[in-house]
């Protein structure tokens, strides 16, 4: 089984796992260094999972397109965020 199968199989347990874990303070040095280059920095949340990240990122202002290689990671970001997750290996970015 592939990284992708498993998420696909193992999704809504790893969302539930997830989706409320704090990640502010991790996050706050990339936070900080995307405000400095702009108030309205575009990221690219590959590797979505849940989703929680991408809004914790729109919160802070910033305009977030998340990705992620397993539809069902896709699906329950896509619910989770209201906005359409990209379902996208990385291999396939150009």
């Amino acid at each position: 089984m592939d990284s992708i199968d498993y998420y696909n199989r193992y999704a809504v347990p790893y969302y539930e796992e997830t989706v409320d874990a704090s990640m502010e303070e991790v996050m706050k040095p990339f936070v900080e260094l995307l405000s400095e280059e702009s108030e309205n920095a575009e990221v690219l949340d590959l590797g979505c999972g849940s989703g929680r990240d991408t809004l914790l990122l729109e919160e802070y202002g910033f305009y977030v397109t998340p990705m992620d290689g397993s539809e069902e990671m896709c699906r329950c970001a896509s619910e989770y965020t209201g906005i359409k997750v990209q379902h996208m290996l990385f291999q396939d970015l150009s």
